[in-house]
């Protein structure tokens, strides 16, 4: 990640811009509405040191209009700011413009993504951390556009990172998987980003795979013994099934916790095709 505003350079071409447009929207509206209640405290107010209106307490009265007002004013603040925080789609990364500064991502830079849903299924917001980052950044589902902008983002991450790791299979070293702990609500987060922070100190290893494996715990399958891989439509339970030539299930991965999941599903099925497309070598005859 840099902050440099000529970094956009980096990041190439722009493919597409996106705000939280529902966002800025409801705060203005919500502040709005403070506002004109405000305004009516207001009238009843002066009505009351008119004496056209009686009232036994009307500081009362005069403290909610304050606070309704200050309410107010201070959501309209917030959602014009919410409307000025814009992020940029490019060829090579993304950008996010906020308060006159801007910072960038390149995809071959980003290092760790996770995502979180809803029910299970309902894809809410994505997360990310560059190299060299301290803190994890995020979207969710509030921003226009979400889908392209993560499908993006996640197809070019997984592009830039496979070549590198599948060289590190080959060269024998084996790749850990982390996933973050159960209990964790997978309803609408604002802010990914910082949960994420508090997450991935807590993940613990899950997933281990080797040029000829995958392993999770005691369960082990060769890669050559992949045929397919099976996502079930169901809320209960966010799994992939890593199936066999006869149909079992050979391992069942949670794809809401581990970290990196998509790219850890083009490394199995790369590593898969290969091992299947192995020659079988011939057995001399005695």
């Amino acid at each position: 990640m840099t902050h440099d505003p000529s970094s956009l350079a980096r990041i190439g071409r722009v493919i597409s811009r996106h705000r939280y447009y529902g966002m800025s929207v409801a705060l203005l509206l919500v502040g709005l509405l403070f506002l004109v209640a405000a305004a009516l405290l207001l009238y009843v107010v002066m009505q009351v040191r008119h004496g056209n209106l009686s009232m036994s307490d009307p500081t009362l009265i005069a403290r909610s209009m304050a606070g309704s007002a200050a309410i107010g004013v201070s959501l309209i603040l917030l959602g014009l700011w919410a409307h000025q925080t814009c992020w940029t789609l490019a060829e090579h990364g993304v950008a996010c413009h906020k308060g006159g500064k801007i910072q960038t991502w390149r995809f071959d830079e980003i290092v760790e993504t996770s995502r979180r849903y809803r029910q299970n299924l309902a894809l809410v917001a994505v997360a990310w951390r560059g190299r060299g980052d301290g803190s994890w950044i995020s979207v969710n589902a509030r921003l226009s556009d979400f889908r392209r902008f993560h499908n993006a983002l996640t197809a070019a991450n997984t592009a830039a990172r496979t070549p590198w790791l599948l060289d590190r299979l080959h060269r024998g070293e084996a790749l850990d998987f982390v996933e973050w702990p159960e209990g964790v609500s997978s309803a609408m987060t604002t802010d990914f980003g910082t949960t994420m922070d508090a997450l991935a100190a807590k993940s613990r290893p899950a997933v281990r795979l080797t040029r000829d494996s995958l392993a999770m715990g005691d369960r082990h399958v060769e890669l050559a013994a992949i045929d397919e891989r099976d996502v079930p439509d169901t809320w209960a339970k966010p799994v992939v099934h890593l199936r066999l030539r006869d149909g079992s299930t050979a391992l069942t991965l949670g794809y809401q916790r581990i970290i990196d999941f998509p790219l850890l599903m083009a490394l199995v099925e790369t590593m898969a095709s290969r091992a299947r497309a192995k020659p079988v070598e011939a057995v001399p005859f005695a």
